[in-house]
């Protein structure tokens, strides 16, 4: 690796690749925290995505931290980096839906007016579920209100930090700009529906039914202690 003091062009290089057709789709929002480390070695840094020109090159900056600094990293370029990212959600979230990781080469850094860094598209991304907490599959009723309004639906999995509902005869237009729902569980071993506050994370439509992801305001540790109990002893 060469010294964070060496110049660099500072020109994005034309590879003639273009804006991929068939590119992979990365979608990440700006300010999207992503770790990248230097290939072959242990150091890390987590940065901070800015950008994309699909097909061809992602941008970063350094993180939110000191050490996360991009100089820290005495990036070359050419050299190959790993990055690592959580899709729709943080490492933190308990309703990501996966650590995706991916290598890709330096194409160039800019040092003015900012560091910033400038990946090569990569060839190919990899997904592991990272689910935080774990489910329970079963289909239960369950009640869902968004805006004031009631829908009946089936519970379709529940862990501490979420669930998974299943709508008939509504689409997404149902939630309107509303992300935050009361969802209404009946849960086994509970001697009456359970009122939970929730997050609309995730959405899909499929069949006339309308999917949704919700993550709890709060954990819902004690309730699903008891669920797992209940279920141990009736088996």
């Amino acid at each position: 690796m060469s010294s964070a003091n060496d110049k660099r062009t500072e020109s994005i290089p034309d590879d003639g690749v273009g804006e991929a057709s068939g590119a992979l789709r990365l979608d990440l929002r700006p300010g999207h925290d992503v770790q990248l480390q230097a290939a072959g070695s242990n150091s890390r840094i987590v940065s901070r995505y800015v950008g994309q020109h699909a097909g061809r090159y992602l941008i970063f900056r350094g993180g939110r931290r000191m050490e996360d600094n991009l100089q820290h990293m005495h990036f070359s370029a050419g050299e190959w980096v790993l990055a690592r990212m959580v899709q729709d959600g943080t490492v933190l979230g308990f309703w990501a839906s996966g650590l995706l990781g991916f290598r890709a080469r330096i194409l160039i850094q800019h040092r003015t007016p900012e560091h910033l860094l400038y990946l090569e598209w990569p060839a190919e991304v990899a997904e592991h579920s990272i689910r935080a907490a774990p489910r329970i599959p079963c289909l239960a009723g369950c009640g869902l209100t968004i805006d004031g309004t009631r829908h009946d639906g089936a519970l379709l999995d529940v862990s501490e930090t979420g669930c998974r509902v299943d709508l008939l005869g509504l689409d997404e237009d149902a939630l309107g700009a509303q992300n935050r729902v009361a969802v209404s569980l009946h849960l086994p071993g509970q001697p009456g529906p359970v009122e939970i506050s929730a997050t609309v994370r995730r959405s899909k439509v499929a069949g006339g039914r309308l999917l949704l992801g919700l993550q709890f305001e709060e954990p819902q540790r004690e309730l699903m202690s008891e669920v797992r109990r209940y279920l141990q002893d009736v088996d």
